[in-house]
């Protein structure tokens, strides 16, 4: 028995309903800090205070001094 595959094809209908449910436009943690930790680098270079930062980014003035202790010989030129 031989199969042939057109361009008629279709998924098959279990494939067909998990693809529908996956979300493309997903953004995950790590993708979302590296995010935050270069935008949070270049506001500093530009003369923003931990507030302004916190407020154009919808985080915790906390968080803010989290991401700048942790990472205090970040380069941001290096592109990480």
């Amino acid at each position: 028995m031989t199969y042939f595959f057109t361009s008629d094809t279709q998924k098959l209908p279990v494939l067909e309903r998990k693809w529908n449910r996956i979300n493309e436009n997903y953004i995950n943690k790590m993708e979302k800090s590296k995010f935050h930790k270069r935008m949070v680098f270049k506001m500093f270079n530009e003369g923003y205070r931990n507030k302004d930062i916190a407020e154009k980014l919808k985080l915790y003035p906390s968080a803010i001094t989290l991401i700048t202790q942790r990472n205090k010989g970040w380069d941001n030129s290096a592109g990480r």
